[in-house]
């Protein structure tokens, strides 16, 4: 029987580009989803898909005819403002069903288990560029929740020996995020009010600075860190490391698409949304001889660049 990896959230941005590329290199792969925010039309006539709710622990009995030997744990609501609509339903996409892949993937005796966090996991801090071992102050029901499935995983390994590697993303972007959702992700927001030719909503100060990461970067690093064994039980931050003000990013995607008097708004900033983001990748360019290709600048542009062809 040949083994699978199974990669939850397959259907969404960096899920559906992580199945792409592994797909190329010849593996197996098992796609969940529940279809919540994805603009993805077709995927891979290999690939097997299944639509689940892994907050219901009974839906991954459709996994067991399959021998699986890595997961990916990508499924999430990934908004901070979002997670305070409906905390209960956060909780049940980011930690609940978090507990459920790992208790199956223990009980099925898959010990290989890479789980995307978040760099909101630390709050609005003063420390940047911000280390792993940084004090974590969560100020969203999502960073709660995302914060605890780090925990899990680190006592699954502990008491069932499921390694895991654990990567808190920053702000991900690139060509093929929903645009339709006006309420997550910080280029494809933006990009969304630009080809819809309705005023650009921006939420907080456009002095705000973020640490961008373009998608081919994040799953460059998720690949690299399958059999690398210096990264098993460990959690670093997936960014690039440096920083664009929000004024900057907008007025990139404005010069691309031609619209340099297009009307801009800015309003009172969203809970849970910090002054500033960067990342201290030191440990991960370390361990994994890495560097990210994709400088921001050139990303946010290539990526406008694609929309505008589109």
């Amino acid at each position: 029987m040949e083994n699978y990896t199974l990669i939850t959230g397959g259907f969404g941005f960096v899920g559906y580009n992580l199945v792409n590329k592994l797909s190329k290199l010849g593996k197996k792969i098992i796609v969940v989803d529940n279809l919540y925010n994805t603009c993805v039309k077709e995927i891979s006539e290999d690939v097997l898909f299944f639509e689940l709710d892994l907050s219901k622990k009974a839906s991954l009995i459709v996994l067991d005819p399959f021998k699986i030997d890595l997961i990916f744990h990508l499924a999430a609501q990934s908004s901070n403002a979002t997670s305070f609509n409906d905390p209960i339903e956060d909780l049940n996409y980011n930690q609940i069903a978090t507990y459920n892949l790992l208790e199956y993937a223990s009980n099925k005796k898959i010990t290989r288990f890479i789980y995307t966090s978040s760099m909101s996991v630390y709050g609005n801090i003063d420390n940047h560029p911000t280390t792993e071992s940084i004090e974590k102050k969560p100020d969203s029901f999502y960073a709660i929740h995302k914060l605890v499935g780090e925990y899990y995983c680190d006592v699954f390994r502990s008491y069932m020996g499921v390694n895991f590697t654990i990567f808190r993303l920053f702000s991900v972007y690139g060509h093929g995020q929903n645009i339709k959702n006006l309420d997550q992700g910080l280029l494809s927001i933006y990009i969304g009010y630009i080809l819809n030719g309705k005023e650009l909503i921006v939420k907080g100060s456009g002095e705000r600075e973020r640490d961008i990461i373009h998608v081919e970067d994040v799953t460059d690093v998720l690949i690299k860190s399958i059999n690398n064994k210096k990264t098993f039980n460990q959690i670093y931050n997936l960014g690039f490391g440096k920083t664009l003000k929000i004024k900057t990013i907008i007025n990139l995607l404005l010069k691309v698409f031609d619209k340099v008097d297009f009307p801009v708004k800015y309003e009172k900033g969203t809970k849970g949304d910090p002054l500033k983001t960067q990342a201290d990748i030191t440990k991960l360019k370390k361990d994994l001889d890495w560097t990210p290709k994709i400088s921001p600048i050139d990303g946010v542009t290539s990526t406008a660049i694609e929309h505008k062809k589109s």
